[in-house]
């Protein structure tokens, strides 16, 4: 693999940024993963979703983050490795992911957001996601169009 893992656990440590944010700050799986298994439920309980376009997009999303868990647990090895010549043992570097994570989850809606609501701020970050799957050869160009046709399928359900 390409991607270096190099302290994975500061992939999703800055608790202070919202998850749009998280997801828009350059391409990292393990947000991605979380962001994508996050919106996929927030779509399957938004009621302006409904049909193909729903099923679709709840489909597509959830795979796409067992994808990117996948993508980041094949290069924890080396995220561990690396992560010892800064000082961190295994137990800080997953302490860190388990903080990180909490926090995109927390902060994937704001107080002004109704938890069971997608947002276009949602699709715009997960469309950034696909494109850096794309380019990190995460995903192939069939797939992220494919995804992205989903996605627009919502925001046409929303807007």
């Amino acid at each position: 693999m390409k991607t270096k893992y190099v302290l994975a656990a500061l992939i999703v440590a800055n608790i202070a940024l919202p998850a749009t944010a998280h997801a828009n700050r350059g391409y990292q799986p393990g947000n991605c993963a979380i962001y994508a298994e996050m919106a996929a439920k927030t779509i399957k309980a938004d009621d302006r979703v409904t049909g193909t376009a729903k099923s679709e997009a709840v489909d597509s999303l959830t795979k796409y983050s067992k994808h990117l868990n996948g993508v980041v647990k094949a290069g924890m090895a080396d995220t561990y490795a690396q992560s010892a010549a800064f000082g961190y043992d295994k137990a800080k570097v997953d302490q860190m992911m388990a903080e990180g994570e909490k926090a995109i989850r927390a902060g994937f809606t704001n107080g002004k957001m109704d938890k069971d609501r997608i947002y276009a701020d949602h699709l715009l970050a997960l469309n950034n996601c696909a494109k850096g799957s794309q380019r990190a050869g995460h995903l192939g160009a069939a797939d992220v169009q494919k995804l992205g046709g989903r996605l627009d399928n919502v925001y046409k359900a929303i807007r």
